[in-house]
């Protein structure tokens, strides 16, 4: 069978599978407060399924950053797509806290692995000829599509069928996706056969990893951070927070939260395609750390006033300063390393280690202070501070790349290679 070889439309299947690993993560969300009711959790356990699923997914990601080396992002791609089906089919058969939480641990797989994998597989279409901050900033914008189709979309579906059957929907929808993938997708370089000589497979190895230990490859990690800590706050616990304290329907509540990353859509265009060809960010990362630090204090002061109208005014400000950073550093980040084969392990890096750290504590810690002090505030005022130090702080330790860096190989479109 003849597979597509054209970066377009690998970007564009990539962009489809990535918004199956958004559904895997956030199409349970909107009815948050269901399913603590339903199977008795308190806001601890609450916060600890998306903790577990963030913790889960960065494992995943340093795993299929090596896994896509190895064996090839599309492969990689597939497997997410696996345990999404897998895994939100669990959680919506529980009937108690641990198949609950088991499921949305195999969640995370999926979202690791898809979240690596889609990137990569677009990354490595794309680099060749400087065009790697196009296909990452419009890899960024399907976070937009991904979290309006699973917080508000498929919230329609949660609150018509009840959630048990609006997540087995969604697990149907992700196992769509495979045939596609299978049909469409293509790995841009053959994948090395496993009788290769090991000697050489350990040299590539040790050459990825020194050509990831790259000053802008730590500070891009340190970055993803605030970003990763930031959309599980958003997508996790904004939603319940405007129907509970708001008093909102859970559609509502999904559409004004699904704006932190719809309206940051904007943004990752923007970063993709009106900053040139030019590698060097430094000072569009930083104003864009700045956005998020005030916009995010506007939040807080909104849930301290009770005046909830200011905090989704605030909410895609935040978007739109976090999905323009983004993007231009995991692209100073890739750009940075010389050796094509460390690509996998770069994304696996900046997007995998903050989902295991800010994935896992942020969601956790928000709901272990609801619990003790009743409210939402001091947690998103912890998160200002924390925010800075993360967003802020680092960026001013990039470092400045080359204006036009050396092509060795030739355009992936070029590419004719077969399986």
């Amino acid at each position: 069978m003849k597979c597509a070889t054209n970066k377009w439309t690998n970007l564009m299947v990539s962009y489809i599978a990535l918004v199956g690993g958004l559904i895997a993560y956030n199409g349970w969300a909107p009815s948050l407060n269901d399913i603590k009711a339903d199977l008795s959790l308190s806001f601890s356990q609450a916060g600890s399924l998306s903790a577990v699923t963030g913790f889960s997914a960065g494992v995943m990601i340093l795993a299929g950053g090596l896994a896509a080396s190895k064996w090839g992002s599309k492969n990689v791609v597939l497997l997410g797509l696996l345990c999404g089906v897998v895994g939100l089919a669990m959680f919506s058969l529980a009937e108690g806290y641990v198949l609950a939480i088991t499921g949305r641990a195999v969640s995370g797989f999926a979202v690791g692995l898809l979240f690596v994998g889609t990137y990569t597989l677009a990354a490595e279409w794309f680099q060749s000829d400087r065009q790697t901050k196009r296909a990452t900033g419009i890899m960024m914008s399907g976070d937009g599509v991904g979290v309006l189709l699973s917080i508000f979309v498929l919230a329609f579906a949660l609150s018509a069928f009840g959630w048990r059957n609006g997540i087995a929907f969604e697990s149907v929808i992700l196992l769509a996706m495979i045939p596609i993938v299978l049909l469409f997708s293509r790995d841009v370089t053959p994948v090395v056969p496993a009788t290769a000589a090991s000697s050489v497979v350990e040299r590539s190895k040790r050459s990825a990893w020194s050509a990831a230990r790259h000053r802008n490859v730590l500070v891009a990690t340190i970055f993803w951070c605030g970003g990763v800590g930031l959309l599980t706050m958003m997508t996790v616990w904004l939603p319940g927070i405007l129907v509970d304290e708001a008093g909102w329907s859970e559609s509502t509540a999904g559409f004004f939260s699904s704006m932190f990353s719809v309206i940051g859509m904007v943004a990752a265009f923007s970063a993709a395609f009106l900053t040139g060809r030019s590698l060097n960010h430094k000072r569009l990362i930083l104003w864009s750390g700045v956005v998020i630090v005030a916009a995010l204090a506007v939040l807080t002061a909104g849930l301290a006033a009770g005046n909830y109208v200011v905090v989704v005014l605030a909410v895609p400000v935040i978007g739109l300063g976090l999905y323009f950073g983004e993007p231009l550093a995991l692209s100073m980040a890739i750009d940075s390393v010389r050796d094509d084969r460390a690509i996998g392990l770069v994304n696996g890096l900046v997007v995998g280690v903050p989902w295991i750290t800010a994935g896992t504590l942020f969601p956790y810690a928000l709901g272990w202070l609801r619990d003790i002090t009743g409210s939402y505030t001091l947690g998103f005022g912890i998160a200002i501070a924390v925010i800075f130090g993360v967003c802020v702080v680092p960026v001013f330790f990039l470092d400045p790349l080359a204006a036009h860096r050396e092509e060795t190989i030739e355009p992936a479109d070029s590419v004719r290679a077969s399986r």
